[in-house]
């Protein structure tokens, strides 16, 4: 059915994206500490891992955040913060004129929930559906976010305006109300539409995550989000093509992860095989070449969405997404 070969190496690649995610947890858990202590932000940490994430982005684009467990449980304070700032970034890195932008861009990404730092423990934790009082409460992080980051004076100003801005929707909907004749920069739409989708999707203790595809369509089906339809459709493009490092299922039901793609076989990677059908780790991984696997769906499943059923990328594509709209200025 296809060829087996010995795995002799490991790609260190693969390990970038959550040496990222593990730093930026803890900027942000360092974060949250000092400004509970009043000694304000350290932003020599934050910019310097925005930088480190700007340069990775633009040499691998979304390989970022292929190895990332964006459907795991949300073991750490800021575990959805960090998947949001991966998404984001490997999302912006296209619009960027040039690291040093690309890098504004995911600073804004990386504070965007800044303002949950005041939000009481008990709310933002609280597991199940949160009461009208308590869902008050977790409004009000927007707001919060934009003090901190203007207080704290070293933030550039897209970063407090997506701060601000990031759960503001058209027509009026989501929160805080917008002033008349004002919306979200695309930066913020953008990052708002990855927000939405690491929500979505994200296992947690007390919830099923959706699939990729569920997601979007939830997304677009909330008010206000008519205008995100090409956003959704980038983010479609730009995350779910099994880049390498991203964990896949085969037909045989063998879990796997992607080593290598291939142009003229897009859905047919090399992948190294990790676990046997009943879910048990392999002592010694091997490498399989899908495009020698019979059958018309060699990959059942891909780690951010079931391939089965999803919905044509021409009807998420209505509105396109406008690279000179995404400038910082």
């Amino acid at each position: 059915m296809y060829k087996r070969q010995a795995s002799p190496h490991s790609i260190a690649d693969f390990r970038i994206p959550d040496q990222i995610h593990l730093l930026g947890q803890q900027v942000l858990e360092r974060t949250r500490r000092s400004l509970e202590s009043g000694r304000g932000m350290d932003f020599k940490e934050v910019v310097e891992l925005t930088r480190w994430v700007a340069d990775v982005a633009t040499e691998k684009g979304n390989q970022l955040v292929a190895p990332t467990q964006l459907r795991c449980h949300d073991l750490y304070t800021f575990h959805h913060s960090v998947n949001v700032f991966l998404v984001s970034t490997a999302l912006l890195q296209p619009f960027a004129r040039d690291r040093d932008e690309l890098a504004i861009f995911a600073q804004a990404a990386l504070l965007h929930d800044i303002g949950k730092t005041r939000t009481p423990y008990e709310i933002l934790h609280k597991r199940g559906r949160l009461t009208d009082e308590e869902f008050a409460v977790i409004r009000e992080h927007p707001v919060h976010g934009a003090e901190i980051l203007l207080e704290g004076g070293a933030a550039h100003p897209l970063a407090v305006e997506v701060a601000y801005t990031h759960h503001m929707r058209d027509d009026g909907y989501g929160y805080p109300e917008p002033a008349p004749g004002t919306s979200p920069s695309l930066v913020s739409r953008i990052i708002q539409v990855a927000d939405m989708f690491e929500a979505l999707t994200a296992h947690r203790p007390y919830k099923q995550g959706h699939s990729a595809w569920d997601a979007i369509d939830i997304i677009l089906k909330t008010p206000g989000m008519t205008r995100s339809r090409g956003i959704c459709a980038h983010l479609i493009e730009r995350l779910t093509q099994s880049p390498p490092g991203s964990e896949v299922v085969i037909s045989t039901g063998e879990r796997a992860t992607v080593v290598e793609t291939f142009q003229d076989a897009p859905d047919r990677p090399r992948v190294r095989v990790i676990e046997d059908v009943d879910g048990n780790r392999l002592e010694h991984p091997v490498e399989v070449d899908l495009r020698e696997m019979a059958g018309d769906q060699p990959i059942r499943e891909v780690c951010l969405k079931p391939v089965l059923a999803r919905p044509t990328r021409a009807s998420l594509a209505a509105d396109a997404v406008a690279p000179d709209d995404a400038q910082a200025e």
